[in-house]
């Protein structure tokens, strides 16, 4: 049985993100924050900054690698406000104010925005607003650009958003030898997700992630938990954002399938860390086969760099099919930057 949450409330405001539960807020606790670790079924009360004023029942969800509120009663009075917070940095950052006060409100996230839906203006008054928040990426580099998004009303959008980076990835083509890794994830499946967090932060198109979700298929995805399958060429898929495509194809890595004999440890996600701070790699290696020919394998990894945060190399030991139906590329959100290898 899961642990409890560790105090009684009502009203409060819940995430999953990269592999922990938060939770925040709520009308005894106001301030307070939690995390939740599934792997130790423990709660942490010093693992995320509390809030800085006192707020309920506000729109909540996950929304580029960071933690969105979104409304609520702030101080026990029906608010505008928005705010984020960002794992990387364990700080909470005031967001463009919603065009509407609601309190009661349901936030969800789609594509690349959020969404702080319906909500009451007042006790006992229900509305029907759909608010809308979106960051959008520059296709060219502008250094000092800063955000400055809001959140409208659907109905009557007004959106004025700035770019918040330009950055783009280049490829190069060399050889280079696997690090055979064995801490298991725990991905052994079809068409599943598996949560992890990062040794030390990583960066991608300029965001700094502590966490993202592994899909069985063959892709890291910092922002969405969708255990899409198979290809598009070119990027960017248009029901993800941030993700990086090392080998995405339909995969398997369930465990005893014919071609899983190629490992000693069989099919799955494993990691492992070599080296000492700050200069750590982090290894991340996919054992799958093709999901209609389980005799042909995919051995595929990707290593991040402590030292270089923005940089990655994807190595590709061996392969069923020499990639003829896989794709590979990144992409910053659903409708790009994108770039795509293969």
């Amino acid at each position: 049985m899961a642990a409890n949450y560790p105090v009684a409330n009502h009203s409060l405001m819940a995430v999953a993100l990269g592999a922990y539960i938060y939770g925040a807020g709520g009308n005894a606790f106001p301030n307070k924050t939690y995390r939740y670790d599934p792997n130790t079924n423990t709660w942490d009360d010093a693992a995320i900054a509390d809030l800085a004023a006192g707020r309920t029942a506000a729109a909540s969800g996950a929304y580029n690698g960071r933690w969105i509120l979104a409304g609520g009663d702030v101080n026990f009075a029906v608010s505008t406000s928005a705010i984020a917070w960002d794992p990387a940095t364990n700080t909470w950052s005031d967001l463009p104010n919603m065009a509407q006060a609601r309190d009661y409100l349901a936030g969800a996230t789609a594509s690349q925005s959020f969404y702080a839906v319906a909500g009451s203006s007042a006790p006992g008054t229900g509305t029907n607003d759909n608010q809308q928040y979106t960051e959008t990426l520059c296709g060219t580099p502008t250094p000092t650009a800063t955000a400055s998004p809001t959140l409208t009303p659907t109905a009557t959008p007004t959106p004025t958003p700035t770019c918040l980076t330009g950055y783009s990835y280049t490829t190069t083509t060399s050889t280079g030898t696997i690090t055979q890794v064995t801490t298991d994830t725990g991905n052994h499946c079809d068409d599943c997700m598996t949560p992890i967090m990062f040794p030390f932060p990583i960066s991608f198109y300029g965001t700094s992630y502590t966490g993202a979700n592994l899909n069985s298929n063959g892709d890291i995805q910092f922002a969405n938990n969708s255990a899409v399958v198979g290809t598009l060429c070119p990027y960017p898929y248009p029901n993800l954002g941030p993700t990086i495509f090392l080998y995405q194809d339909d995969l398997r890595t369930d465990v005893g399938l014919s071609g899983c004999v190629a490992w000693a440890n069989g099919c799955g996600i494993f990691t492992g860390i070599s080296g000492t701070a700050p200069n750590r790699v982090f290894n991340i290696e996919w054992h799958a086969v093709r999901h209609n020919a389980t005799a042909n394998t995919a051995d595929v990894e990707i290593r991040f760099y402590e030292n270089t945060p923005s940089f990655f190399d994807v190595f590709y030991n061996f392969v069923g099919d020499n990639g003829s139906n896989e794709g590979s590329g990144v992409q910053a959100s659903a409708t790009g930057p994108a770039t795509t290898y293969s």
